[in-house]
């Protein structure tokens, strides 16, 4: 069986949600309003990786973060 992956950047928020609470909170029911400011900010970008079968198996958001000194954070 072969794994492959394909790494893209993603604008498909819905998609991205579903990925991320599953993998971060499996217990609780999506909600976007979590985290909509920063996921919609124009200093936020996206990233999927997209498996062969074309589901998603992972996602990195890189937004700006100017709480602890920091100037960018990575979930």
């Amino acid at each position: 069986m072969s794994f492959t992956f394909e790494i893209r950047e993603e604008s498909d928020l819905n998609a991205l949600l579903v990925v991320r609470w599953r993998n971060l909170y499996p217990d609780k029911i999506i909600d976007p309003s979590v985290s909509k400011d920063t996921d919609n900010s124009d200093e936020t970008v996206h990233f999927s990786a997209v498996c062969n079968h074309g589901r998603i198996g992972g996602c990195v958001t890189l937004t700006q973060e100017l709480r602890y000194e920091r100037t960018r954070r990575m979930r």
